[in-house]
């Protein structure tokens, strides 16, 4: 399967646009987010490669401007992480996914890994990328299944130290269709 998606961003005006490519091979995404914050211009360009099962395996995220600056992330899929240099980072021991900030798709992605059924929950330890500093943290997440349909699904999402509750709705390929005040899917694109 290979489509593409774009998303208008609402808190920070600008947009996400991204190809992906999922095959028995595995799963790779391709994005590029434009977005202003305070009036500042931010453009980065993101990969992220998983299995078959939507087990992430690697992220890279390239902030465009003078100077350019990226960062890259491997995981075991086991909860160990290391950066470019092979070197094991342990502050996000144990984290299973991530979240790249500005980003619509990152959700996509325990959400087609974790195939949660109607009224099941699941609390993860993600590994959360600020793409404008490239800083690394960890964030404590829930994901509930509200409801689940052929052409689109709802789950209920808690960033349980930041207090973030939020109802996301999805698309068949679990693609964010909205996510209230943050995200909204332009279907027009794709």
């Amino acid at each position: 399967m290979s489509l593409e998606a774009a998303w208008a961003h609402i808190l920070n005006p600008g947009q996400e646009k991204l190809n992906l490519e999922v095959s028995a091979l595995g799963v790779m995404a391709n994005g590029e987010v434009d977005e202003k914050i305070a009036s500042r211009p931010y453009r980065f360009h993101y990969s992220v490669l998983c299995d078959p099962d939507w087990n992430l395996k690697q992220l890279t995220v390239e902030r465009i401007g003078h100077p350019t600056t990226g960062i890259t992330l491997f995981t075991d899929g086991r909860g160990r992480w290391y950066n470019a240099a092979c070197e094991e980072l342990k502050a996000l021991e144990g984290c299973s996914d991530m979240e790249l900030s500005a980003s619509a798709f990152t959700n996509t992605i325990p959400i087609r890994r974790l195939d949660l059924s109607e009224n099941e929950r699941a609390e993860l330890r993600v590994a959360f990328v600020d793409a404008y500093t490239l800083g690394v943290g960890v964030s404590q997440q829930r994901y509930t299944c509200l409801r689940r349909g052929e052409s689109e699904s709802a789950y209920f999402y808690e960033g349980l130290a930041t207090g973030i509750r939020v109802e996301i709705k999805v698309d068949a390929d679990g693609l964010v269709l909205d996510y209230p005040n943050v995200f909204r899917r332009n279907l027009e694109r794709g």
